[in-house]
């Protein structure tokens, strides 16, 4: 597997006749499900890659989640994966990670300059969010794109970044 794998959550139990279960995220975001297109079940010591049926997901309370996949379409079928681990590829979280709205007054420090500045705002603009950064007294855009930032560190309050050249001038 080329991408490191984390766990999305477990699948509780059976829901419904259908082959649809209720999954309990570990994430506080469940909502990413919806832009997957597979997960991993780790079964019997290895990671199934299962298509997500999109038209049985439905996102319920407490961070759950009816999740149907394509190659299960009954109850029966359904409860030989009942208690499995759902795993998701690590850089699909980090990715949405860097769009969560908590990073106003993360430092974003540069690989190259050092720190920039302090996140002022998260400007979500329709597939290409933005951080509005204060930098040398003015408000410079810097895309939320993995080219450019390399790496948030949420403990530290950090945001690394690579940022092309010519663009703190604008």
């Amino acid at each position: 597997m080329k991408d490191e794998l984390i766990s999305l959550g477990i699948l509780i139990k059976p829901h419904g006749i259908k082959g649809e279960f209720l999954l309990k995220t570990e994430i506080d975001n469940p909502e990413i499900i919806e832009e997957m297109e597979l997960v991993f079940l780790e079964t019997e010591g290895f990671q199934v890659p299962f298509f997500i049926d999109h038209d049985f997901l439905r996102i319920t309370k407490d961070n759950q989640v009816i999740i149907k996949f394509d190659e299960i379409n009954d109850e029966i079928s359904a409860k030989e994966f009942q208690g499995s681990n759902v795993l998701i590829e690590a850089n699909f979280i980090e990715k949405e990670e860097i769009s969560h709205p908590d990073i106003q007054g993360y430092t974003i420090i540069d690989e190259k300059i050092g720190q920039i500045g302090t996140v002022k705002e998260l400007i979500l603009l329709p597939n290409n969010p933005v951080l509005a950064v204060d930098y040398q007294n003015n408000e410079v855009l810097i895309p939320m794109a993995e080219e450019i930032i390399i790496h948030i560190d949420n403990a530290n309050q950090v945001i690394t970044s690579r940022i092309p050249d010519g663009l703190l001038e604008i």
